[in-house]
């Protein structure tokens, strides 16, 4: 998990932003100095949580999941698919970029 932010407060929100090793890996693969492709599902469940699949092209023209990022809507909204706006989807592809780039290092052997 690259990013967790409790909703500790009812006018917070969940977020998680969730890229397992292989992901981040394909993602610097197939989408360093590339486009990414987002994917938008509402309502995944009766909590009013929103998904948003990253992905990524590979050799041969198919979709690669890069990272899943999951917020709930805010509380107030009545409706599951007006509760997100390009700022929280900013806030979390930034804090995904974010994680990759240290991940990346962390991971490099020296030899």
């Amino acid at each position: 998990m690259s990013h967790y932010s409790p909703q500790a407060m009812k006018e917070n929100r969940l977020e998680i932003c969730i890229a397992i090793p292989a992901m981040q890996k394909a993602a610097w693969k197939y989408a360093h100095k590339s486009q990414v492709i987002l994917d938008g599902t509402f309502g995944v469940c009766d909590c009013k949580l929103l998904l948003f699949i990253v992905m990524g092209i590979d050799e041969e023209k198919k979709g690669v999941p890069l990272a899943f990022l999951l917020f709930s809507a805010p509380s107030r909204n009545q409706h599951t698919a007006a509760g997100y706006t390009t700022d929280i989807i900013a806030k979390l592809l930034n804090e995904w970029k974010k994680s990759l780039g240290v991940l990346m290092v962390k991971n490099l052997t020296y030899g």
